[in-house]
């Protein structure tokens, strides 16, 4: 439930066209702080954005963890990466950083991408 689309922090739609994030350490053992997101997600989040009337109330009802809807038909997904690997997202993809239980520390870099 603790999932996010970026700009929620400052009521923004995002303002890029892909996110995309860099590999700097192997994430590839399960809940060691992989990308966590919720494939095709984006889909619903427009359909939320059409039927909330726009991005304002959406934000209203699911900009604080605790009032997100939860994902029914969609099961989250872990991004197992190795070192370099580069992840590109849909900005209305639904993602979290993930769980780490790993001794290691998640080292990723992620660029918002606007042309």
């Amino acid at each position: 439930q603790n999932w996010h689309v970026d700009g929620f922090q400052n009521k923004s739609l995002p303002q890029f066209n892909i996110l995309c994030g860099i590999a700097l350490n192997k994430q590839s053992i399960p809940f060691s702080g992989q990308f966590t997101f919720w494939p095709s997600s984006h889909y619903e989040i427009q359909k939320e954005l059409l039927s909330q009337g726009g991005y304002n109330k959406f934000w209203e009802n699911n900009h604080r963890p605790k009032m997100r809807f939860i994902w029914n038909d969609i099961k989250y997904k872990q991004c197992n990466v190795d070192i370099g690997d580069i992840i590109l997202v849909h900005p209305f993809v639904a993602h979290k950083g993930g769980i780490n239980y790993s001794m290691d520390t998640r080292l990723n870099i992620y660029y918002r991408i606007q042309h």
